[in-house]
């Protein structure tokens, strides 16, 4: 099914040249589509999933044990993959997330990272303390990133490498950077990453600790980073080493007050008075930019209304609020995706489709 939705617009006002430029975003070429199948149900909303470069959503359901792949391009179911979560050929349940990789499934769970085939068997897995080990890494472990934290076009992994004692040093090692494992499977190669962070990430006895690890997204050896609470978004070139800050507070910014470490088991943080927090990133190949998702919180209930910041290379930017069905973005080379929020009934698998588009106009 397909129907052309919205197109909204907003000006964006900045001085370049001594001249005054306004400039015009808005969504257009969006479209509605649903996925309809009698025989077996859907998860509702598919909260692990990731797309490949072909376009191939690949949605985790732990309650029916398998992966459903879907041709987002086509319209189409294209699979079911049963999983084991006992037994020789099993993996861990604990998923947080996968993606589909030159015709294998590739994982991360709690434990560790495996490749499995299209009919189940698992083909390798590898555990995140024998990747430590095997680097010559001690008093670190890794933690897996929730989502967006593959590259569609390479199939590496991104993880946070934390410290093991980084309560008993109170997070102060994160103060001016974080690290990450850049980590292939398919080829077992490791590299390590530093990531630069905001000035006030962690501060002396206090910090904006429920930020870590970061949103990421990565495509095609550039990385997006941010953090839930802060409006600074960095951009990493994957292959020169380069990073790029943008500090960009949204319009109507409610900051959000940083936690002493001593209140940190019992942080209320973004649940007392206005918070804006950032909810989703995307490396937008389509159009070269960044989009972030925000939303603001009052005494932790939603407000009700979401916002895309499109952020140019150059550091221009702008606003534009979205519908509220657009769930999960996903990046692609000639569109935006995204998991709708409205989902009919278990046999159906709604998604939309949209570009993010912006034009110069002297004032």
């Amino acid at each position: 099914m397909k129907n052309k939705v919205f197109s909204i617009v907003f000006i964006l006002l900045f001085s370049c040249s001594q001249k005054e430029l306004s400039k015009t975003y808005q969504i257009v070429s969006s479209e509605d589509f649903q996925v309809q199948e009698k025989e077996e149900p859907f998860l509702s909303i598919p909260r692990i999933s990731e797309i490949n470069s072909q376009g191939v959503l690949l949605s985790f359901d732990r309650g029916r044990e398998e992966f459903q792949l879907f041709d987002l391009v086509k319209n189409e179911l294209i699979g079911r993959v049963k999983v084991n979560f006992d037994g020789p050929n099993s993996i861990p349940s604990n998923v947080f997330s996968s993606i589909l990789f030159q015709s294998q499934i590739l994982i991360s769970t709690s434990e560790s990272l495996a490749i499995i085939n299209l009919e189940g068997e698992k083909l390798k897995e590898i555990y995140y303390k024998d990747i430590l080990e095997n680097s010559g890494i001690s008093g670190k472990s890794i933690s897996v990133i929730f989502r967006s934290n593959w590259d569609p076009i390479t199939g590496e992994v991104y993880l946070w490498i934390k410290d093991s004692n980084s309560h008993k040093n109170r997070f102060q090692s994160y103060d001016k950077e974080i690290d990450l494992l850049k980590y292939s499977i398919i080829d077992e190669r490791a590299e390590f990453l530093k990531l630069d962070v905001p000035e006030n990430l962690i501060q002396e006895g206090k910090g904006y600790y429920k930020s870590l690890p970061p949103l990421i997204s990565v495509y095609g050896g550039k990385m997006a980073y941010a953090f839930r609470y802060l409006p600074e978004v960095y951009l990493l070139d994957l292959n020169t080493g380069e990073t790029k800050e943008y500090l960009i507070k949204p319009t109507n910014f409610k900051e959000t007050e940083s936690t002493y470490y001593k209140d940190y088991s019992r942080s209320k943080i973004g649940e007392v008075g206005e918070s804006t927090q950032f909810i989703d990133l995307l490396v937008d190949p389509s159009k070269n930019q960044i989009l972030r998702r925000h939303r603001t919180y009052r005494d932790g209930v939603s407000t009700g209304k979401d916002f895309l910041t499109v952020i140019q290379r150059d550091g221009s930017w702008g606003e534009i609020e979205i519908e509220s069905k657009l769930g999960r973005l996903l990046p692609n080379e000639s569109k935006v995706f995204a998991i709708s929020n409205e989902m009919p009934d278990e046999n159906s698998f709604r998604y939309h489709s949209f570009k993010v588009e912006g034009s110069f106009n002297k004032e």
